[in-house]
């Protein structure tokens, strides 16, 4: 059997379109809700990142912070490491001149020890190269200048001495002398 539609056609007509009209507004609010859906992710996921965001700044001026303090630890660092270099330098310096023997303190003690009354020393100078010690003065007579000598020659702390001349001063009542030696000192115990 056949169907009969005893709808008026105009009736017909209206059904369908009221049909397509809620199909239309159903297909209409479906991609309204999917659009807003959409939105709602975006603006969560964009308040996700600005707060990711927010958090990577506020690291960023800690690390920064920190870096500063590095940068001071480091400077302090590189000043103590010259520091530390320059004080090396100097004492190898110091080990050079003396050999890793002479004790110049000892040594000049003992010069003012061993030296005569009216004697006066007037430059000491000490050629690193040869480790000679030079020694100019003045002294109130040729027999002290002698004396002053043979004290250094049997001391400990002086070998190879060598009177180099000995002249009057401008005022004639001193001599004038010029000798040499090599200073040795004695190991500390």
């Amino acid at each position: 059997m056949r169907g009969v539609n005893l709808l008026p056609p105009e009736i017909a007509k209206r059904k369908k379109l009221t049909q397509k009209r809620q199909a239309a507004i159903l297909l209409g609010g479906t991609i309204v809700a999917v659009i807003f859906i959409s939105y709602l992710g975006f603006f969560i996921s964009v308040q996700s990142y600005q707060k990711s965001i927010k958090e990577k700044e506020r690291l960023l001026v800690e690390q920064g912070s920190k870096w500063k303090e590095l940068q001071a630890a480091m400077a302090r660092v590189e000043r103590i490491e010259k520091d530390t270099k320059a004080l090396e330098e100097r004492i190898r310096t110091v080990q050079e001149l003396t050999g890793g023997e002479l004790y110049y303190w000892e040594i000049l003690r003992e010069l003012g020890h061993i030296i005569p009354e009216k004697v006066w020393l007037w430059e000491l100078i000490l050629n690193p190269q040869t480790r000679r010690l030079s020694l100019k003065g003045s002294a109130s007579s040729d027999a002290l200048i002698a004396r002053f000598l043979a004290a250094l020659e049997t001391s400990p702390y002086f070998r190879e001495v060598e009177l180099k001349e000995t002249t009057k001063n401008e005022s004639g009542d001193y001599k004038d002398f010029a000798l040499t030696c090599i200073p040795q000192g004695k190991e500390r115990k």
